[in-house]
């Protein structure tokens, strides 16, 4: 039963890494996006929220609870409204140029939406949120395993 336990946990833990490399990974291009924009368009666009993501990332890496509540709050502001912006897609006022890759375009935030929506439900979990705790022994199984699977 414990093994049956602790390769669920690990389970958990492999998604909850995914969750958080996901996140450095978008605050990365984030921030190279806002340098390109600075370099060749003379323009500075500071975006905090993907320096923030990138952060944390790193944060759910080293099993932070703050920066797991961070993530939480933003995803719960995001995906309803990536949702909204979803469904107001059609009717939206879109230049010419852009009217010829709307299906592309739907399609690519129907993606991010439901990738955002994983990573919800990822951080929600019971078993995930357990590893954030400090106060339990997190099943008793991660201790003897870190090394080997984190």
């Amino acid at each position: 039963m414990q093994d049956l336990v602790c390769s669920s946990d690990l389970r958990w833990m492999r998604a909850l890494k995914a969750v958080a490399w996901f996140f450095i990974v978008t605050g990365i291009f984030g921030v190279l996006a806002t340098i390109w924009s600075a370099v060749f368009y003379d323009r500075l666009v500071l975006d905090f929220g993907n320096l923030l993501n990138l952060f944390a990332g790193y944060g759910l890496l080293r099993l932070r609870r703050g920066w797991r509540l961070y993530l939480l709050v933003y995803l719960w502001i995001t995906v309803p409204g990536g949702g909204i912006l979803l469904a107001l897609f059609p009717w939206l006022p879109l230049d010419q140029a852009y009217r010829n890759w709307h299906w592309l375009l739907f399609g690519g935030l129907l993606l991010i939406e439901l990738l955002l929506a994983s990573c919800l439900v990822v951080l929600l979990q019971p078993r995930v949120k357990a590893l954030f705790r400090t106060d339990i022994n997190r099943l008793g199984c991660r201790a003897n395993q870190e090394n080997q699977e984190w």
